[in-house]
């Protein structure tokens, strides 16, 4: 990764990810991952 796509990454404004439609099913690629990360856990 080049050192400009590793800062715009790390700019990027995550709030709007709340608003994708990851619950519905079919919306999320089949070919693709799904990450879950939970901070309380560690």
């Amino acid at each position: 990764m080049s050192t400009q796509a590793a800062s715009m990454n790390s700019s990027m404004d995550l709030d709007t990810c709340s608003s994708e439609p990851i619950h519905i099913p079919g919306a999320i690629q089949d070919h693709g991952y799904l990450l879950v990360v939970d901070e309380s856990t560690g």
